[in-house]
């Protein structure tokens, strides 16, 4: 067996071992659970968290590495978790990125599912993308800096194993959804987190959602992505997974 990598062993050790670092008090949250509660159950499922390329990890240039921000790897361990619980068939996901956490989609989604991601067009800049940010310290504003590109997706072509990938691209505040309409299972959101943009997602991804569908959010750490779930206003709890960025509500 292959070992894993020395930052997912040691990640996973200590989740398995309750040895996570403490972190500050959780965001504010109708109800908040953790991996390992996600992990066991009746409805949880052995999970993979997909081992991508060494050589896209160990980059010379921070920025181009595939993991620089990326989801962490107890995001992509909750992830795995909540997908395999909730085994959907239709999954879309707002934010390919480097498609990191296209893959944990799909490696835990049944085998004729099909997963959905969407980016903004390949050929827009890291600058042009970072300006829609309002926080200057956004990741993309630290890779363009850098003069590192925005490599959409980069991660699926080496993923050959589980469901189908499909990849859109499009901006997803103009984009028309009406085909998705009622139709997925789970909706991972992990755009734009400035507060229009998220509350803008978080609707359209309710929208998509049939009732008993998963609305998965990322960096639900941020203000911002918070006061635009609230004002949303779904009508149903919100679920924090603490020491990750995750935050999920289900349709009812």
């Amino acid at each position: 067996m292959r070992a894993l990598p020395g930052r997912l062993r040691r990640a996973t050790t200590a989740l398995l071992h309750g040895d996570v670092p403490p972190t500050p008090a959780p965001p504010s949250a109708d109800d908040v659970t953790t991996c390992a509660q996600l992990l066991y159950g009746e409805t949880a499922g052995a999970i993979s968290i997909p081992v991508v390329p060494l050589a896209l990890t160990q980059l010379q240039q921070q920025e181009s590495s595939l993991e620089f921000a990326a989801a962490t790897v107890l995001d992509r361990v909750a992830l795995a978790a909540l997908v395999r619980r909730q085994r959907p068939r239709r999954v879309f996901e707002i934010g390919t990125f480097r498609g990191v956490t296209a893959i944990t989609l799909a490696a835990n989604a049944p085998s004729e599912a099909i997963v959905y991601t969407l980016d903004l067009p390949p050929e827009l800049t890291t600058a042009e993308v970072a300006r829609r940010y309002r926080k200057t310290t956004s990741g993309f504003h630290r890779m363009a800096a850098a003069g590192v590109g925005r490599d959409v997706g980069r991660v699926l072509s080496s993923y050959t194993s589980g469901c189908r990938i499909e990849q859109l691209f499009g901006d997803s505040s103009t984009m028309n959804f009406d085909a998705f309409y009622d139709t997925i299972d789970l909706f991972f959101v992990d755009g734009c987190h400035d507060y229009e943009a998220a509350l803008g997602d978080t609707r359209t991804a309710w929208r998509c959602l049939h009732s008993g569908g998963l609305l998965v959010w990322h960096d639900y750490p941020w203000t911002e992505v918070q006061t635009a779930i609230r004002d949303a206003e779904l009508g149903v709890p919100v679920t924090f997974v603490r020491d990750t960025n995750l935050a999920f509500a289900s349709k009812r």
